[in-house]
């Protein structure tokens, strides 16, 4: 099975090759790396990521138009393509940088819906913060075995917009992500804003992962986690105003942190006591990813 990872980077260069070096352990192929807008030292260490093997890098030219929702679909549609055409590849990966992919059985080349299913999407968690960022500072990327021992939020509460732009202190780690998925399907008709799914012409095979993960990690450091609030802002202040209500709503939440007061409160209340995480592991709330694929094992018909 031949499969493309596509990605796309502004800053965080460290967390690229962290994810490179990570996905390429669990059978990735190929790497399909879109520079939305790296500059100075980024794009040096950038290019040298690009003369990996199986690794390319392109510039994306989002068309700089008052449509510019229009301009972000038909990137997000060409880059789509580009990810099967660029490596012939059998199936394309679809996921962000401070996300990790952890299938049960240590291997993407194994997953039984690959058999059956043509899109298939992959629940996502958010991990629990920890005090060593990912990744540490050494270079070391967590292994498979370490992956599925990653603590995440296995019982998220429900998404609610009123409250993320309502309440000052609230926990966002704790609540539920969209999933992303991968796919077989070369021509679809529109990809989904922030690459969470394909709408295609054809009828196309879909399933929901049971042996398969999607690992996020938001919150690593304070440094990674102010360089993201600075980029969402950039990126909300380049679209219209009025078309801000599409952006999802945790941007929206994190584009109103106007000092980096604000920013660090923000990172720190996503952190929790010790007898918190304890209360949330024993009412399951807390999980292991592996823990979590083997309740998925459980629970599929």
């Amino acid at each position: 099975m031949n499969i493309t990872s596509f990605l796309q980077v502004i800053d965080d260069i460290e967390m690229l090759i962290a994810n490179i070096s990570y996905h390429r352990t669990i059978g990735v192929n190929n790497f399909l790396v879109a520079d939305r807008g790296t500059s100075g030292e980024d794009r040096d260490r950038l290019m040298a990521v690009a003369e990996q093997e199986n690794v390319r890098v392109f510039e994306s030219d989002i068309a700089d138009t008052p449509d510019r929702l229009h301009a972000l679909a038909d990137y997000r549609l060409r880059a789509y393509r580009r990810a099967f055409e660029e490596f012939d590849s059998d199936w394309c990966l679809f996921s962000d940088l401070d996300e990790f992919w952890a299938p049960r059985s240590g291997t993407l080349d194994s997953i039984g819906d690959a058999i059956t299913s043509d899109v298939i999407t992959v629940p996502r968690y958010n991990a629990v913060p920890k005090n060593q960022p990912l990744p540490d500072k050494s270079g070391r990327m967590l292994s498979h075995e370490e992956m599925l021992q990653q603590e995440v939020f296995a019982q998220p509460k429900p998404q609610n917009e009123r409250i993320f732009l309502s309440i000052p202190d609230l926990r966002w780690i704790e609540y539920a992500v969209a999933p992303k998925f991968m796919s077989r399907v070369r021509d679809v008709r529109f990809v989904h804003q922030g690459f969470h799914g394909v709408d295609c012409d054809q009828e196309v095979r879909r399933s929901i992962a049971t042996d398969l993960a999607l690992v996020h990690f938001p919150f690593t450091t304070l440094e990674k986690f102010s360089a993201k609030v600075n980029t969402i802002r950039h990126h909300l202040e380049q679209t219209e105003n009025s078309d801000q209500k599409f952006a999802a709503v945790h941007w929206r939440r994190w584009a109103t942190l106007s000092d980096s007061d604000m920013v660090a409160a923000e990172y720190q209340s996503q952190h929790f006591p010790p007898e918190r995480l304890a209360d949330y592991r024993a009412r399951r709330i807390v999980q292991t990813v592996g823990q979590v694929l083997e309740s998925h094992d459980r629970d599929a018909p």
